[in-house]
């Protein structure tokens, strides 16, 4: 709304002068940049190491919600899947590495925990000293997809084995049955390959004393960065990132 101008003790109307000098920048606060730079820090500070795991085949269990309370989603799970399937899963990128948040007495001693992003190669599996739950800052959707796609294989495994059994059963096989036999085999390869590989996934271990340092702002900040890679908990957003690669 337009300010109204002030009358003068005459009747008379003082009018508002206009500042014609150049506008100079207003200095913007970044304290809130600052913040997350100085997190971003910390969170150097705290990490122990980088590797790999069998998500499928590991003995401890994954433990989610200790500083990301978000509830899983069946539908962010599917979207993983078809991401997967499209783009490859892609575990050796550091982007996408599960966050384990972990004491380090609790790492086995004489491990090489100094992998190359850029060498998949290079990163070794994990070795725990326990059994005890892995603390995860975020990645639930990640890894039910994995889990969910392992049962799908798994249930196919079995309806080909069956399949070959009953033609091999046979004691005379038709060009048709030699020829199905061939492509059941094929697939068979395919989804053992698949079981045999599904399970790895990078890992960046931080250690618990510091990300629970303070008020648990680190832990916070972790988990939010998390949800920020590639692989994240909105789906929607890597189509588009992935399409403008």
């Amino acid at each position: 709304m337009p300010r109204k101008s002030k009358k003068t003790a005459d009747g008379g109307k003082n009018a508002f002068k206009l500042d014609t000098r150049p506008v100079q920048a207003t200095s913007v606060n970044d304290d809130l940049a600052r913040r997350n730079h100085q997190l971003d820090t910390d969170l150097a500070k705290a990490k122990i190491g980088i590797g790999k795991i069998n998500i499928l085949d590991i003995e401890n269990k994954l433990q989610f919600g200790t500083y990301n309370d978000r509830a899983q989603n069946s539908s962010e799970v599917n979207k993983m899947i078809t991401l997967f399937e499209k783009h490859g899963r892609q575990w050796y990128k550091e982007s996408n590495a599960l966050a384990i948040v972990i004491e380090p007495s609790r790492l086995r001693d004489g491990q090489d925990l100094t992998g190359n992003w850029s060498e998949p190669e290079s990163l070794k599996a994990v070795k725990f000293g326990d059994r005890k739950p892995l603390i995860c800052a975020s990645g639930q959707h990640r890894v039910a997809a994995l889990r969910k796609m392992a049962k799908a294989f798994v249930d196919e495994q079995t309806v080909l084995l069956k399949c070959i059994e009953r033609i091999e059963g046979v004691k005379e096989h038709s060009d048709d049955s030699v020829l199905e036999h061939q492509d059941l085999r094929t697939r068979l390869a395919v989804v053992k390959g698949e079981l045999e590989d599904l399970g790895n996934w990078s890992v960046v271990l931080y250690n618990k004393d510091m990300i629970d340092a303070g008020k648990g702002e680190l832990g916070s900040h972790l988990s939010q960065n998390q949800t920020l890679h590639i692989y994240a908990e909105t789906q929607e957003e890597e189509l588009i990132w992935s399409k403008q690669k």
